[in-house]
C-alpha cells in the first residue's frame, strides 16, 4: 500500500487555546528560561507602527523605560484570557532584525485584516489536507475574537529581547514558543541589508525558502512541533508570505523535511567572531530536552505509538548535530524494549497495544543491529504463515498524523518515511 494512503478524519476547527482555558498550574511548570519572557501588547505596536510602509522599530530598552512600559508585560503577568503570539522570522540584517521595517509592515497589515474580519477563513496547507484528509480552519469571526485589541500580546525579537543577552534569548526560544498560543512564520519578500547572494553578487532576497535554510528558524519550527502542554497535539504555525495575501496554517510535519544540523548557522558563517560559542551543541541540548519532554508527555497521555516513534526517530531529527558519541544506540533488544516501555502484559511479542509492529519502531531508530536482532527473532518462528503475517503487519486504519504515518503503512513504508520527507523538501 502506498505511503500516502489516505485515511478519513473529520475537519477540525483551530482556535489556539487562550490563557483563560489553561490550567493555572501549567503557567509555572516547565523549563525556566535563562531570559524572562516579555511581550508587547498588539494594540501598542499598531499604534506606533500601523500604516507605516517602512516603520523604524524601537529597541527593547525603549519599551522598558518609556511611557509604554506598562504595556510591555512579563509573561507571568499577562492577563488571563489573552492571546499570545510568537513571531518567527529570518533577520533582514546582522545588526537589526528588520532595518527597513518591511517584515513588520506585512505583519501588522495581516493582523489588522484578521482583526477586522477581512479574511473569510484560514485553512491548512493543501498538501497536508490532501495527504491526511485533515484540515484546520479558522473563520473571520474566530479571528476577530482571538485577536481582540486589548487582549493580544506578541513576542518579537526586535523589541522583546535585549541586545546584550542574545545568547540567553536563543536558549529560551523553545520555552517562549511553548508559552505562546501559536506561532506566526513571517516571510514576506524583502532584501537582506548585509548578506550577499553568491550567485548574483547582489544583496540576498529573503523568502520562505531562505527562512527554511537558517538554523535558528528551523529550530523554531521544531520547537513549535515538539513542545507539548499536558498531552496537547502539536499546533500549526500560521504562514504569512504577504500582508495583502491569505495566510495558511502550516502542517506540523513541515519541520520533518528539514534538520537544524544541516542548516546554516550564523555563528559558523562569521567564523565565530560575532557569536563566540558555536550554537550546534546548544541546539542538540535543546532538541534532546524537547524530545524527552514530548515523549514523557505522550506516555502520560497514553499515546504510546507516537511517544515510541518520537523516541526512535531522535537520531533522524538530530542529524547533522550528532556523532558516534552522541548518537542514541541500544546495545540489545531488551534495552530497546525497556526504553519503549514495552510491557508484556499489554504489548504482544511483535505488536504493541496500539497495533504497531515492533519491527516498525526498530526500522526508524537508526540502529542497524536492533533491526537485525528483531529480524533474527522473527526468523526463528517455524510456522511460515505466522512469520509472513508478522512481516505484513501495517499501521492501523486511523494512522498516526503526529508522525506523518497514514493508515495501512507497512514496515517498509515506515522505514522510507525519512527519505520521503527529504524528497518532499526538494
Amino acid at each position: 500500500m502506498p505511503l500516502l494512503n489516505i485515511f478519513k478524519l473529520k475537519n477540525a476547527k483551530i482556535a489556539p487555546s487562550s490563557t483563560a482555558q489553561k490550567n493555572e498550574d501549567q503557567r509555572v511548570v516547565g523549563f525556566d528560561p535563562p531570559l524572562p519572557m516579555k511581550l508587547l501588547k498588539l494594540q501598542t505596536v499598531l499604534k506606533l507602527y500601523g500604516g507605516q510602509r517602512h516603520p523604524r522599530l524601537k529597541s527593547y530598552d525603549y519599551f522598558s523605560y518609556s511611557k509604554y512600559q506598562k504595556e510591555f508585560v512579563e509573561w507571568k503577568y499577562v492577563p488571563k484570557g489573552s492571546t499570545t503570539i510568537y513571531i518567527s522570522h529570518e533577520p533582514a540584517g546582522r545588526s537589526h532584525p528588520d532595518p527597513e521595517g518591511t517584515q513588520m509592515y506585512h505583519l501588522l497589515l495581516m493582523l489588522e485584516r484578521l482583526q477586522k474580519g477581512k479574511i473569510s477563513r484560514t485553512d491548512m496547507d493543501s498538501f497536508h489536507t490532501l495527504a491526511y484528509n485533515h484540515n484546520f480552519t479558522t473563520t473571520a469571526k474566530e479571528w476577530s475574537a482571538l485577536l481582540a485589541p486589548e487582549k493580544t500580546y506578541i513576542w518579537y525579537d526586535g523589541f522583546c529581547m535585549p541586545s546584550s543577552r542574545l545568547e540567553d534569548g536563543f536558549r529560551s526560544i523553545p520555552e517562549y514558543i511553548k508559552r505562546c498560543d501559536f506561532m506566526i512564520i513571517l516571510v514576506p519578500g524583502c532584501i537582506h541589508s548585509d548578506r550577499i547572494d553568491p550567485r548574483t553578487k547582489r544583496k540576498m532576497n529573503l523568502c520562505y525558502r531562505t527562512y527554511r535554510l537558517r538554523a535558528c528558524c528551523v529550530l523554531e519550527l521544531f520547537s513549535a512541533f515538539l513542545t507539548t502542554k499536558g498531552g496537547e497535539k502539536a499546533r500549526p504555525a500560521l504562514l504569512v508570505r504577504s500582508g495583502t495575501g491569505i495566510p495558511n496554517w502550516v502542517s506540523p510535519l513541515e519541520c520533518q523535511k528539514l534538520a537544524v544540523g544541516t542548516s546554516s548557522f550564523q555563528c559558523c558563517e562569521s567564523n565565530h567572531t560575532t557569536i563566540l560559542q558555536c550554537r550546534r551543541s546548544v541546539c542538540l541540548t535543546i532538541l534532546d530536552r524537547m524530545i524527552k519532554e514530548r515523549t514523557e508527555s505522550l506516555f502520560m497521555s497514553n499515546d504510546y505509538a507516537e511517544a515510541r516513534f518520537s523516541l526512535c526517530i531522535r537520531n533522524y531529527w538530530c542529524r547533522g548535530l550528532i556523532d558516534t558519541v552522541s548518537k542514541k544506540i541500544w546495545n540489545s533488544l531488551s534495552d530497546f524494549k525497556s526504553d519503549l516501555r514495552w510491557v508484556e502484559s499489554e504489548d504482544d511479542d511483535w505488536t504493541d497495544r496500539e497495533g504497531l509492529p515492533l519491527l516498525a519502531y526498530a526500522a526508524t531508530c537508526n540502529c542497524i543491529h536492533i533491526v537485525r536482532e528483531v529480524l533474527s527473532e522473527i526468523k526463528k518462528i517455524t510456522d511460515v504463515k505466522v512469520r509472513n503475517l508478522i512481516m505484513q503487519i501495517s499501521v492501523p486504519k486511523r494512522g498516526i498524523i503526529g508522525m506523518g504515518l497514514t493508515g495501512g503503512c507497512t514496515v517498509l513504508n515506515i522505514a522510507m518515511v525519512p527519505f520521503f520527507f527529504l524528497l518532499s523538501s526538494l
